[in-house]
């Protein structure tokens, strides 16, 4: 719910996305997060703040393509 308040409070007041859509980004960026930390164990020699960099793309990419779509 966190993850999705936030997507929503990012938006353009233009860029309304209806509900489902907000809650299905929530989930997906908290799996991408997930599942990008757990390969990070497994690369511990990556930097923490390059992966973070990385996943604030994933982010900003998975919140734009879904305006660009509504």
């Amino acid at each position: 719910d966190a993850i999705s308040r936030m997507v929503q409070s990012s938006l353009a007041a233009d860029a309304a996305l209806p509900p489902a859509a907000i809650d299905a980004v929530g989930h997906a960026i908290v799996g991408a997060g997930e599942s990008l930390a757990n390969w990070w164990l497994e690369h511990p020699e990556v930097p923490r703040e390059a992966v973070a960099d990385w996943y604030g793309g994933i982010v900003q990419a998975a919140v734009a393509a879904m305006v660009r779509r509504r």
